[in-house]
């Protein structure tokens, strides 16, 4: 039985996704989320979420290119 015959590409190629680290990077799909108030500084209470690069999710868009940045 297959229980996913068809999945979406990986998240390193996706446009939402930044690398942080080796196979680590954060989605940028949505606003960053609270993660608490234990740092003493500000902007860090707020985090896009950590994701696989080899994750995947539904909301995958391929990342652009750099030739076609054109606009053509």
């Amino acid at each position: 039985m297959k229980i996913n015959a068809h999945r979406p590409p990986p998240c390193e190629g996706c446009t939402y996704y930044q690398a942080q680290e080796r196979n680590i990077g954060a989605c940028h799909r949505f606003p960053p989320s609270f993660a608490g108030d234990s740092s003493p500084i500000d902007f860090h209470h707020w985090k896009f979420p950590l994701v696989s690069a080899n994750n995947w999710c539904g909301e995958f868009q391929a990342a652009a290119l750099v030739g076609d940045l054109t606009g053509a």
